[in-house]
């Protein structure tokens, strides 16, 4: 249903609506469906036999969908290539001295010229 653009539109649709509604008011009936009853009342009750037919049925299904989700997932995994940002001592700058291999936390400076992160109990 599209919506009114002005009031002329709305009120010309809500009288389409009223007189449709109308209509369908009074021929509105209600049909009771029935199924018919097993013949026996054993087929009603499950079986050891369909049991597991039903269990052969899942696990048969569920396998080719997890066989058919893996060989998809393969692919996927092997085409993007793992980053790694392993840095050597030679990349990390210390912002309080300005030397390579140590960062700030552990500069000889900042801890009375030992090496090494301050204990912190």
């Amino acid at each position: 249903m599209k919506d009114p653009q002005n009031i002329d539109e709305a009120r010309t649709i809500l009288e389409t609506y009223n007189s449709l509604k109308e209509e369908v008011k009074g021929g509105v009936k209600i049909r009771a469906v029935e199924t018919p009853k097993p013949k026996n009342a054993l087929e009603e009750f499950v079986t050891e036999g369909r049991l597991q037919a039903f269990g052969r049925d899942i696990k048969t299904g569920l396998g080719k969908k997890i066989d058919q989700l893996a060989s998809q997932l393969k692919p996927a995994a092997s085409q993007q290539p793992r980053k790694e940002f392993a840095r050597t001592p030679q990349d990390i700058v210390c912002y309080k001295c300005g030397f390579n291999g140590h960062i700030s936390r552990d500069c000889r400076r900042n801890n009375g010229g030992n090496f090494g992160s301050k204990k912190l109990n």
